[in-house]
């Protein structure tokens, strides 16, 4: 039989269904697959199933992908339409995850590895929202070309255009692993606050440190996958880091807006925070309900708006937490009296920050505090002070070849890479040796 011309299909072809040359109906889907990077998270895997068994080795001439999404107009803060061509690094057969399928196993699924890039904004799932100032999932509207035909189930399949009503689902791997919930606390001040949060707990037996990890000014919300990804908090969970503290438990609250709102909607002036009796008493039920947790290995940090947290809850927690690792931090020294200074002084304090940071001050911050600090003789305190913060992975480049180079104040990515380290030890090995 000739192979059918476009017009012969069945009329409902580009919406959920085609035919094969055998006239027999196939429901085809696709699913995006996200993951965290440095920058935050990316669409780098759309996983489409054919229905039927694939044929042949495909490879990415097969196929063309297309984005449409809203995104930012940064010259008005308005929303705007962006549009484009996705490249393709490769496609090939795999299983459902996107993994690749040994040539030997039967699969019904093709995965196309999409080009990712710190710029490239048809493959982020956010889109920031600078009226509210947060990141908030935006998926991008993908069109997915067949340029030649494919063999599947002894049949060729000539033309297929796959849209967002084929669209099934996102799956944001690593948020997999985390328990997201949300917990509710009665301030006598604000009245009812709800935050929400990621746990993550290890499997194995025994006691474990607890890491308490608090995102940034845009990522915060409703929806821990947003803190999860945001600052590829979900690296904490990978084996290997895991693995430098014997298994640890991961907190991650999650405020309505932002750590630094003083209860009036907008920045504290003085260092106060309507979130700060919330989120200690959510860190408190945690290590109650967790007997595994080991009270004496509690660990803090986060960055920008979450550093100004952690310093905050050094200043109403001081004997709690074995140690801290506050990231372009926001609590200016300014705002801490000298019995607020002595807080710190018995916890182990280890600061990291862009020098160049144009978002929070080196000087007036980190840089303060590490100065002020160490003239009182703090026992056990570093500073990793970043004179720039580029891409290591050597997948990203400048025009000029150079590696890419991230915003100043985005020190979270070095110290989430486990890179930050002194003479002596790295921050992680660091940090996994404080006890209480």
């Amino acid at each position: 039989m000739a192979p059918r011309s476009k017009r012969s299909l069945d009329s409902s072809w580009r919406f959920f269904m085609t035919k094969t040359e055998t006239d027999t109906p196939i429901q085809i889907t696709y699913s995006v697959h996200c993951q965290g990077y440095d920058w935050g998270p990316a669409n780098h895997k759309i996983v489409i199933d054919f229905g039927q068994v694939i044929d042949e080795q495909v490879d990415a001439s097969f196929f063309e992908v297309l984005g449409e999404k809203e995104g930012v107009d940064w010259s008005t803060n308005m929303s705007k339409q962006i549009k484009g061509k996705i490249e393709l690094k490769e496609a090939y057969l795999s299983d459902s995850t996107g993994k690749k399928q040994p040539v030997e196993l039967p699969t019904t699924y093709v995965a196309l590895a999409l080009q990712v890039h710190p710029d490239a904004p048809l493959t982020s799932p956010f889109v920031f929202n600078p009226q509210l100032f947060l990141n908030q999932k935006r998926q991008t509207m993908y069109t997915i070309t067949l340029k030649k035909p494919l063999h599947i189930n002894g049949s060729s399949l000539n033309e297929l255009v796959l849209t967002n009503q084929q669209f099934e689902k996102t799956v944001y791997e690593g948020t997999e692993r985390f328990l997201q919930k949300e917990f509710l606390y009665e301030d006598a001040e604000f009245g009812e606050i709800t935050l929400h949060y990621a746990l993550f707990a290890p499997k194995t037996k025994g006691k474990h440190p607890l890491i308490i990890l608090l995102h940034g000014a845009g990522e915060g919300g409703t929806d821990p996958e947003i803190a999860l990804l945001g600052n590829k908090v979900v690296a904490w969970a990978e084996p290997e880091v895991q693995a430098m503290f014997g298994g640890a438990y991961l907190l991650v609250p999650q405020v309505p807006d932002m750590w630094m709102n003083d209860g009036s909607g907008g920045y504290t002036q003085d260092g106060t925070s309507k979130y700060t009796r919330s989120v200690s008493r959510l860190i408190d039920e945690t290590v109650w309900t967790f007997e595994a947790i080991d009270p004496t290995r509690i660990y803090i940090g986060g960055g920008s708006n979450g550093g100004f947290m952690t310093i905050n809850l050094l200043l109403r927690k001081p004997d709690f937490f074995a140690a801290a690792f506050p990231i372009c931090q926001a609590y200016k020294t300014q705002w801490l009296d000298q019995r607020q200074l002595e807080c710190p002084m018995e916890i182990p304090l280890w600061l990291i920050h862009g020098i160049h940071d144009q978002v929070v001050s080196f000087n007036e911050h980190s840089q303060s505090l590490y100065a002020t600090l160490q003239a009182m003789n703090h026992p056990n305190l570093h500073l990793t002070a970043l004179d720039a913060i580029t891409d290591e992975t050597g997948c990203y480049q400048d025009d000029a070849g150079a590696p890419y180079r991230y915003n100043d104040h985005w020190a979270w990515i070095p110290v989430y890479n486990g890179e930050i380290a002194n003479e002596t030890q790295s921050l992680f090995h660091w940090l996994a040796n404080q006890k209480r």
